[in-house]
């Protein structure tokens, strides 16, 4: 997935990567997950987490696992506009997210939650503190 769907540039060099983004990031419209070397499903839920503040409409097909989308009731309670149909969620950005307790249980959804605590609202350093490893 490059950045740059989202209106975001990279620049490399040498000993460094500059990044530039709009203030508002863009949709990525249809994202699919796929076997190597296609989308991978573990990185779904943190673009999802971005998707829910980028301009525009995105839409999430999961290939590959059932029930990968376990994150988006801890994302709605944020805020977001999520909307899941069986292997498909409609994503529609939204102006910003607000802080609320989550549990995310697994691995790739605390990355997820990771991406949303630093796209809400009210931003301050605690909401890192408040991140629980729960084992089952």
């Amino acid at each position: 997935m490059c950045f740059w769907i989202w209106g975001v540039q990279l620049r490399i060099e040498k000993d460094k990567i500059i990044q530039k983004a709009p203030k508002k990031l863009e949709s990525i419209h249809i994202v699919r997950t796929m076997p190597y070397p296609g989308f991978p499903t573990d990185i779904q839920s943190p673009f999802m987490a971005l998707a829910t503040v980028a301009r525009g409409t995105s839409i999430f097909i999961e290939n590959i696992f059932e029930n990968r989308f376990q994150h988006v009731d801890e994302l709605t309670r944020m805020g977001a506009d999520i909307k899941v149909e069986g292997r498909s969620a409609v994503v529609r950005g939204v102006n910003a997210l607000q802080g609320a307790n989550v549990v995310a249980k697994r691995t790739a959804r605390r990355r997820g939650a990771c991406c949303c605590g630093t796209c809400r609202k009210r931003y301050n350093d605690d909401w890192r503190h408040r991140i629980y490893r729960q084992r089952l």
